[in-house]
């Protein structure tokens, strides 16, 4: 199991992707979450910047919460809906 990788199958993915890492992770690191995201097609990739790896604490739970509420496809259909008004 250590050498298997889900990397050839990322391209594969169509829903809406994100992709989010605190920009101070340590454990594991956010040029893992650029690569995801750059695999996933139409992925969307987010920092939150000064953040560890624990993002469902404190104020990154918070920083985490806003990230995925704008992400979300009501919010997206919303916008859409506004846009073509």
């Amino acid at each position: 199991m250590s050498n298997w990788s889900s990397i050839p199958f990322l391209g594969s993915i169509l829903a809406p992707t994100l992709v989010v890492s605190g920009s101070r992770d340590s454990v594991v690191p956010p040029s893992n979450s650029r690569v995801l995201a750059a695999r996933i097609p139409n992925a969307t990739l987010m920092l939150l910047a000064g953040r560890g790896h624990d993002l469902q604490r404190g104020d990154s739970a918070k920083a985490l919460a806003h990230v995925v509420a704008d992400f979300s496809p009501d919010k997206r259909a919303a916008e859409l809906v506004a846009s073509s008004s």
